[in-house]
């Protein structure tokens, strides 16, 4: 009966104990900014997480699912030198953003 018990208690503390937050994406591939303005990025987030990017020059943006590898792709209107913002959501909620500049 004490396993049990004992067994019991640290189940339900273990469900007490808080979750870690959400991580933002990995810092991406960016491509250069092709004949048509738009650039791709690339890169890692947790699996099946919704990967966003916000241009904050234009206030557009692109949205994907990253695959079961984390893996995910994103094409978006920019031009050398704009701010993208990158964060990912999933059953965790949202994570921190991070800002990359189109370099090339």
């Amino acid at each position: 009966m004490l396993v049990v018990a004992v067994a019991l208690a640290t189940s339900v503390a273990g469900c007490l104990s808080p979750t870690l937050p959400l991580p933002p994406p990995g810092q991406p591939e960016a491509s250069a900014v092709d004949k048509d303005g738009y650039v791709t990025l690339k890169g890692g987030a947790n699996p099946q997480a919704a990967v966003f990017a916000y241009n904050t020059r234009t206030g557009q943006g692109g949205i994907d699912t990253a695959d079961d590898g984390g893996q995910y792709e994103i094409r978006l209107k920019a031009q050398l030198g704009d701010d993208i913002d990158l964060w990912q959501e999933d059953s965790g909620g949202r994570s921190p953003s991070i800002r990359i500049t189109i370099k090339k």
